[in-house]
């Protein structure tokens, strides 16, 4: 494969732009939920309903509803998804990278596990009010097949009309870049904002100083 053809990155969003940075909410809805965080955590994202949400098979708030069920939490959905997530922040350093590369030439897009929302038509960046940094987002809800599943790769591809030669894959999870390779495009194990650089810069792409980035 050439790397001197990668003109464009294609994100997971997870992970790697949003992280949870404070897990004291997260741990406190555990306790009192009678688990420890990590259990909490693969009781929700590993939950066989939200697999199915992430598919598109059932509604997301169906999904939640059947965890919040399982796990005994007998508050309200909105609130128990807000305390869930109340120690997540949005990298504002990436959000920086990906303007700066839009502003340089690249292409960027997003290609995500997460489902629907349950309260906005809004994609997860819009939740995030970066909805417009991206020049295309595809969800495994939209398209019936989640990462690593090649067919995942191959509507990125499609909608931002790229080849796979062309595209570095970046998602914080170890078999979802072994996928992507798999599938043909180069792909990167995502730790943190400097290593990115570092890693695209290789790649042949330019890159911003990390200083640069606010």
């Amino acid at each position: 494969m050439n790397e001197m053809n990668v003109d464009t990155v294609l994100y997971d969003w997870g992970g790697v732009f949003q992280r949870t940075i404070d897990h004291a909410p997260r741990q406190e809805l555990a306790r009192e939920l009678a688990v420890d965080e990590l259990a909490l955590e693969r009781r929700v994202f590993d939950h066989p309903a939200m697999v199915e949400a992430s598919l598109g098979k059932l509604p997301a708030a169906a999904a939640w509803q059947r965890v919040m069920e399982d796990l005994g939490y007998r508050g309200d959905m909105l609130g128990f998804i807000t305390r869930f997530f109340a120690g997540d922040r949005l990298d504002q350093r990436l959000v920086s990278l990906v303007i700066w590369q839009r502003a340089h030439g690249q292409r960027v897009g997003l290609l995500s596990n997460a489902p629907e929302s349950i309260s906005t038509a809004q994609g997860i960046a819009g939740r995030w009010g970066v909805d417009g940094v991206f020049e295309a987002q595809v969800f495994s809800y939209q398209i019936g097949v989640s990462k690593p599943h090649p067919l995942a790769f191959e509507a990125a591809l499609r909608t931002l009309g790229v080849k796979a030669q062309q595209v570095v894959f970046v998602d914080d999870i170890i078999e979802n870049v072994r996928g992507a390779e798999a599938a043909g495009l180069n792909a990167l194990l995502f730790r943190n904002v400097e290593k990115l650089l570092t890693d695209l810069h290789g790649l042949g792409l330019c890159v911003p100083e990390y200083s640069e980035l606010i």
